[in-house]
């Protein structure tokens, strides 16, 4: 099969994720990709960048620090809160 047929055939609708480091880079592209394939999202983020880079995105954002040690807790709690579910998650951080 070649990519371009598996891209117009794959689907993510009806999938929730959670990307962490997405205020840029790999971590915001991947959010761009799984939301352009029908599914809703977080976008987590040290920096307060997240919040706006997820709104254009039409994405939720929070700006956490992943390496506190409850980071990683509020990242999850907020995409739980915000969704009720949590289907994908990437570490991009």
């Amino acid at each position: 099969m070649r990519f371009r047929e598996f891209d117009r055939n794959f689907s993510l609708g009806g999938k929730v994720f959670l990307v962490t480091g997405g205020a840029g880079g790999i971590g915001k592209v991947i959010g761009e990709f799984f939301a352009s394939k029908g599914a809703r999202g977080t976008l987590a983020d040290l920096s307060p960048e997240v919040v706006v880079t997820s709104a254009r995105l039409g994405l939720e954002g929070v700006a956490v620090d992943l390496t506190s040690p409850d980071g990683p807790e509020h990242a999850v709690a907020f995409s739980l809160d915000k969704f009720g579910r949590l289907d994908i998650l990437v570490n991009c951080a």
